[in-house]
């Protein structure tokens, strides 16, 4: 890659970062790409240089969202026992938000797309077609099987997974937890006693 490319990319990255901030701050519909110019001292048409539109601008955001959870449950899925399964992606998860906030505050987006109304439905659309649980309900049913996991609706226990670590990342960025949990602490939540 050569200099005016790993430029662009860095301008690409910092648009991303600050747009995100501005997001979770303010929610879609007070999101103004002038903001995002007047933060990043940068023209509103470079914005463009990069996205359509203020709704484009969105959807990269989701699916990079969409995307790192869905790698990480591909990456662990046949790695371990159930409850190692479960270990391994909160450890993962809690790691990659304590290097960089970009990963908590996209807990938090994604969040916000599922309950704000003002989001395009374009977006929703999107978001909900991720599904963070259907791929870990045979890993929650082998782990009942063998005794390790508690009983109960599959979906339910793996909501209260995800809940949890969303819950921590939202505390993460509002300074209300400076030390993230352990990841043995959230399949905890899932084991069998």
């Amino acid at each position: 890659m050569n200099e005016r490319e790993a430029n662009k990319e860095v301008r690409y990255k910092e648009i991303l970062t600050a747009g995100l901030d501005l997001l979770v701050e303010n929610g879609y519909a007070a999101f103004k790409i002038r903001d995002l110019a007047k933060r990043l001292n940068i023209s509103v048409g470079l914005f463009f240089h990069y996205f359509e539109s203020k709704e484009d601008f969105y959807k990269t955001l989701i699916k990079i969202g969409i995307s790192s959870p869905m790698d990480l449950v591909g990456q662990i899925l046949e790695k371990g026992t159930p409850l190692d399964i479960f270990t391994m992606m909160a450890n993962q998860i809690f790691d990659m938000i304590a290097r960089d906030k970009f990963t908590a505050k996209m807990f938090l987006l994604m969040h916000q797309t599922a309950i704000n109304g003002d989001v395009p439905e374009s977006v929703k659309a999107m978001f909900f077609d991720f599904d963070t649980i259907s791929p870990l309900v045979p890993v929650v049913r082998k782990g009942q099987d063998e005794g390790t996991i508690k009983s109960g609706n599959p979906k339910t226990l793996i909501l209260t997974y995800w809940a949890a670590i969303n819950g921590m990342a939202e505390f993460y960025i509002n300074g209300d937890c400076e030390i993230l949990p352990m990841g043995e602490w959230l399949s905890d939540i899932l084991a069998r006693h």
